[in-house]
């Protein structure tokens, strides 16, 4: 029976109903130091977090048995996801379980620090009465920059709308169509800096983004604008933080998230213009239950179906179509072992083509990357595309959907001084072929193994090979001939009834006319 650690508060009564309903057992075993999470999770073939587990690539290489790690919420900054990709471990989160909570957390903030809430209640508490130094401002007409318009960013916008502000909206993929749609106005950056009354944050924590907000950025906040950040810690960077409160470039911070999390206590702690929340944007009873039930029920529709439905680190969107294009995808693997024994030299391009009836590539492009690089590198189908790109390699994708009954895969391999053309096919389940080899054209099963042959199209070739394996006792158990005229020259495919050794090998090329003779396996 399939078990799940679980390692940061979760809702237990949803935990509880999920165990009686399926089965699957549920270990809450919270705060464990890091030593202890390396020997539990050698147990465990599922890991549940929030954000305060952190997921290291010692962690994932410890989890020997681990197949999914489960965000339950939507940043998942603090699980090593290249490490994830390259054990084969699958990463998913939450995304849609805390937008609320995180929404009305967010403007919570604005509100707040718009009429000093917290340092009015703080005055009150140490007996004073401070109305006209506590003086707030309104929002009725104020200009509110929003900077990444996904879900959080969009429901901060519609409270925000609801009290008479006017929204500049920034998201790289954010169209006219839809900023007009939620009454928002598209802005530059800049826009956002020069315009803003108020900017809040909602962008995830990558190379680009990390200490996006910095010294020269708050030198262009013209109007002192009230920044507020929910979404992660390291967007700002906190010395140049703490000098624009300081020299009153800013009217006020609010933040819910810290660069490490418990925070060191800084001089942004002394500062009097500062909100600071310990990262409650999610905490609340209806988005602990949202997440938790979100993440046990991907994990559970996994081991029912074998996909899910919001993974972060595969790019193949349905993961039963592993099991669905399965005699496929074993054909564009064997494809992949191949093209990879045919290169003399590295690859910069690799063009997977497709003609058929299946309607998503990405699995077919996987499966022949797979065998193209599992003799060199450890790949799978999470860490093979990040591969390429870390190798340089670009891949491209064509396919054509027809009616036919049969799949036809054409995949190029193209490097500085060579170009090989490799087509197969699928013509039912139980028959894949290799069609075709640059421009020598024949049909053979890439199974087991085989012995390629390239020669002179002279003759005696064929013969002398067969006296020689006579001689050798040698049984061939297929052969397989394709011959260019124009270049005479010849390709065969050899099936041999014993394992193909060194010494077989070398008895082919001791024939005149073998130029290239190489034994490889499916």
């Amino acid at each position: 029976m399939s078990k799940i650690l679980v390692t940061d508060p979760i809702n237990n009564k949803v935990a509880q109903d999920f165990t009686s309903k399926t089965g699957i057992e549920v270990h809450q075993k919270t705060n464990l130091l890091q030593e202890e999470l390396l020997r539990e999770i050698a147990n465990y073939e599922f890991l549940v977090v929030r954000s305060g587990t952190q997921v290291t690539a010692e962690v994932i290489q410890a989890g020997k048995n681990l197949k999914v790690v489960a965000r339950a919420g939507v940043g998942v900054d603090n699980v090593d996801l290249k490490a994830a990709s390259a054990s084969g471990v699958l990463v998913i989160n939450a995304p849609d379980g805390n937008t609320i909570s995180a929404a009305e957390h967010t403007f919570a903030l604005i509100a707040s620090s718009a009429r000093n809430i917290a340092k009015a209640n703080q005055s009150m508490i140490e007996g004073k009465w401070e109305r006209k130094k506590l003086t707030g401002f309104e929002l009725n007409g104020k200009t509110i920059g929003i900077v990444g318009f996904g879900k959080i960013g969009r429901e901060v916008a519609k409270r925000c709308l609801a009290f008479n502000t006017k929204v500049l909206a920034f998201d790289p993929f954010l169209s006219p169509e839809v900023a007009e749609k939620l009454k928002c106005q598209q802005a530059t950056l800049e826009e956002i800096w020069e315009n803003a009354d108020v900017i809040s944050l909602h962008v995830p924590q990558n190379k680009q983004t990390e200490n996006m907000i910095n010294k020269e950025v708050f030198n262009k906040m013209k109007k002192k604008p009230l920044l507020v950040n929910c979404a992660r810690g390291k967007l700002i960077h906190q010395e140049d933080l703490i000098e624009a409160l300081k020299e009153e470039k800013i009217r006020g911070v609010a933040l819910d998230v810290f660069p490490t999390e418990p925070p060191e206590r800084t001089e942004l702690f002394e500062l009097p213009n500062v909100i600071l929340t310990p990262h409650l944007g999610a905490s609340t009873v209806e988005a602990s239950k949202n997440v938790t039930v979100s993440v046990l029920e991907e994990i559970d529709f996994y081991l029912r179906t074998g996909s899910v439905k919001n993974a972060v680190n595969s790019p193949i969107s349905d993961l039963t179509l592993l099991t669905k294009l399965k005699p496929l995808l074993n054909l564009a693997e064997n494809i992949g072992t191949l093209a990879n024994s045919l290169c003399k030299e590295f690859p910069q391009n690799l063009k997977v083509n497709y003609f058929g009836k299946v309607a998503e590539l990405k699995p077919v492009s996987c499966a022949f990357l797979v065998g193209f690089f599992k003799t060199t590198n450890e790949v799978n189908y999470f860490n093979v595309f990040p591969l390429c790109k870390e190798k340089g390699i670009d891949v491209s994708e064509t396919l054509t959907q027809t009616s036919r009954n049969f799949d036809i895969l054409r995949v190029e391999i193209e490097s500085e001084n060579e170009k090989i053309l490799i087509e197969g096919s699928l013509l039912t389940e139980d028959h894949p072929k290799i069609l075709k080899i640059n421009d020598y054209a024949f049909e053979f099963e890439p199974q087991g193994e085989i012995i390629l042959i390239k020669n002179e199209d002279v003759p005696g070739v064929i013969g002398e090979i067969g006296m020689k394996f006579a001689q050798a006792e040698i049984n061939i158990a297929d052969f397989r001939l394709a011959r260019k005229s124009e270049s005479k020259n010849a390709m065969a495919v050899l099936k041999i009834d014993t394992e193909v050794t060194k010494e077989i090998l070398d008895l082919l090329l001791g024939i005149e006319a073998i130029k290239f003779a190489k034994a490889i396996k499916f």
